[in-house]
């Protein structure tokens, strides 16, 4: 738990009976004091003689909880935005726009700088030191002229900042080389302040570990490098995740908001430690419930995480009284996240794959578009709504893919190695595709549609033309505001289609059906993901043909279990390597709570026998099978959690 220097008047005595007093009610015995906070921003960057200080009080707070079973580490913040008036080159972004807080992470002067610093607070011994996350370069990196000069140099040609920017929006090969060498510049200088500052803390405190807090984002820039560059040769890497939300306490937010941390934790080397920062920003309980914050511990301790980093108090002196209900939360189910994780990691994610690579967010963000992980997480936010589980893996049975960026970055030969596999994607995907001469992998011509000249869906085909799906309409914006792509069959079967005021006056296929000549199978949804709210996508009848749809592109398995009668709950699925257990992790996402639940497994799973988590203990279940199906009678309140297990 990170808490503030600042807080009881900065004095060790008060500090150490508050870190004891928080660990009584709590349970939570790690602590990191953090300092000196954003305000050097606008105040200035301190000297290293003010982090010797920092390091005197870091020990004097040490010294007096080490025989309470406490361990005080410390959390470097800011480290990049050391604050205003410091002496080196200013960070230019791509724009002209300087952040004057922040330095070059090319300056020699300033790595050294840094360095000192870290030695000056490690000097106390903390147990680890954390490097908040601001240490990245920002936006498309640093334009300076130290940083133009050397690029050019690297690349054999001259550049303004305006004239790089331009080359490197440029949308061909030799673009994307140009991104790909300019990033590793700026990975490099981060890399190179790492090091130093890693070799400083291990000079005067070989024994404490350095850990980065990774921005939402980050691993695309270099996350992995950044953290073994800071670990060392000493000790395990560590990276606390970013995955908290701010400003609300909706429960449906949480399926989509949680894809980055699922991501992380996946496809991160199993040695890196993973740390989930159960953020409750801005620390208040008017904008995040502890039920909130514990259904998110629990989800990606689901997900294999080790530990929660959890932002329990705020860092306000009063935060004991005034917001009891975080550390009451790991209190009362502290041990039950551990023994979720210790299942977990028994074992790995399986469900369709939401398909995300990073390059696909620094292209889209460099060609003009919305690179932000949203837009990728499109597929597990509409399919944990409907209690279906989602994986990253690649090599899962079905790969999902949503929005106009999700193949930017990847060459042609790559993409046409992922569509020789069953694939599910949005009309935005196939777009993308059809611009990029690939619809004859996709069997459809996808186009953006102006407007909508259809009033309503029905399935049609092999799939039989008995069910109609509602459709709501604004204006031409498409299906409650949501985008409709144009879909034009090019050899693809149409499994649903949208007609105009008949169903039999079909205006184009909705939903298409497709095999390639890689041998790939290919689903399209005109539908697109991002942002849709629409009950022509959010309805049982929709989930139930998106649910036959995956299994038909990849076999039973593609979903090893899903929640049948409930809508707004967000399941995991976790096996292990000899398939003799199935985890499952869910999340009532619904403002009903439900007093019982009925799930649907594959054969495999089919008939065992269900143990519930009870408290940090397994035990039998109520469960009643009938074939494939099983009802599990619990009561479930909106953020409540179950971790079930089917075992041989």
């Amino acid at each position: 738990m990170p808490y503030s220097l600042k807080a009881c008047g900065g004095d060790p005595v008060a500090l150490a009976d508050r870190l004891r007093a928080i660990k009584a009610r709590s349970g939570i015995s790690k602590f990191l004091l953090y300092g000196p906070g954003h305000g050097v921003r606008v105040t200035g960057m301190l000297d290293v003689a003010a982090y010797e200080g920092i390091g005197h009080t870091v020990k004097a707070v040490k010294d007096r909880v080490k025989d309470k079973g406490i361990d005080v580490g410390f959390l470097m913040l800011p480290t990049m935005n050391c604050g205003i008036n410091h002496p080196w080159q200013t960070f230019v972004q791509a724009w002209n726009a300087t952040r004057d807080f922040t330095p070059c992470p090319g300056e020699p002067g300033f790595r050294e700088h840094f360095a000192a610093k870290c030695r000056a607070v490690a000097a106390a011994h903390p147990y680890v030191y954390a490097m908040e996350d601001d240490f990245r370069y920002f936006g498309s990196g640093c334009f300076c002229p130290g940083h133009l000069k050397r690029f050019g140099a690297e690349v054999g040609r001259e550049f303004t900042r305006k004239s790089l920017y331009d080359a490197l929006k440029v949308n061909s090969p030799a673009g994307a080389e140009l991104r790909r060498r300019w990033h590793a510049m700026q990975l490099g200088d981060l890399v190179a302040i790492a090091e130093a500052a890693s070799a400083a803390i291990r000079e005067v405190s070989p024994e404490t570990r350095v850990m980065l807090c990774a921005p939402g984002g980050f691993n695309e820039y270099g996350t992995e490098a950044i953290a073994r560059a800071l670990a060392g040769p000493l000790h395990r890497p560590a990276v606390r995740w970013w995955g908290a939300i701010y400003g609300n306490d909706t429960p449906i937010d949480a399926a989509g908001k949680l894809f980055f941390a699922q991501w992380s934790r996946e496809n991160m080397p199993a040695d890196i430690e993973c740390l989930y920062e159960s953020d409750p920003v801005p620390h208040s309980r008017f904008y995040a419930s502890a039920a909130r914050t514990g259904a998110f511990v629990s989800s990606v301790m689901a997900m294999g995480f080790d530990e929660p980093y959890h932002w329990g108090l705020g860092g306000t002196p009063d935060a004991l009284e005034t917001t009891p209900d975080y550390l009451d939360l790991f209190a009362r189910e502290g041990e039950r996240y551990f023994a979720i994780g210790r299942e977990a990691r028994k074992g790995r994610s399986v469900g369709a794959c939401v398909h995300f690579d990073p390059r696909s967010r620094l292209e889209g963000g460099f060609l003009g578009g919305n690179g932000r992980y949203g837009s990728f997480g499109a597929w597990q936010y509409a399919l944990n709504r409907f209690g279906i589980p989602v994986t990253t893996h690649q090599d899962a049975p079905v790969m999902l893919f949503s929005g106009h960026f999700a193949f930017a970055g990847l060459s042609d030969d790559e993409i046409r190695s992922l569509l020789s596999r069953p694939v599910l994607m949005d009309g935005a995907a196939a777009e993308e595709l059809t611009a990029r001469g690939m619809g004859d992998l996709t069997g459809v011509d996808a186009k953006r549609r102006d407007r909508i000249d259809f009033t309503g869906e029905r399935t049609d085909g092999a799939y039989g033309t008995n069910t109609i799906f509602g459709c709501a309409f604004h204006q031409n914006y498409g299906l409650d505001g949501c985008p409709v792509s144009r879909l034009k069959a090019a050899g693809a079967e149409a499994v649903a289609v949208f007609y105009a005021t008949d169903p039999k006056r079909v205006v184009q296929p909705s939903f298409t059906l497709f095999r390639n000549r890689l041998g790939g199978r290919v689903a399209v949804m005109a539908v697109n993901l991002k942002g849709c709210v629409s009950p022509n996508l959010f309805s049982f009848a929709k989930r139930d043909l998106i649910a036959r749809l995956i299994v038909d592109l990849g076999g039973e398995e593609s979903i090893p279990a899903r929640v049948i009668d409930r809508a707004n709950v967000t399941l995991l699925a976790n096996e292990d390597a000899e398939r003799m257990r199935l985890m499952l992790h869910l999340v009532n996402l619904s403002c009903d709570t439900a007093d019982g639940v009925e799930f649907e497994v594959c054969r495999r799973h089919a008939g065992r026998r269900v143990e519930v988590l009870d408290g940090s203990e397994w035990r039998e279940a109520d469960a009643k099978w009938k074939g494939r199906r099983f009802m599990l009678r619990a009561s479930v309140p909106v953020y409540g959690t179950l971790a079930l297990r089917l075992v041989k």
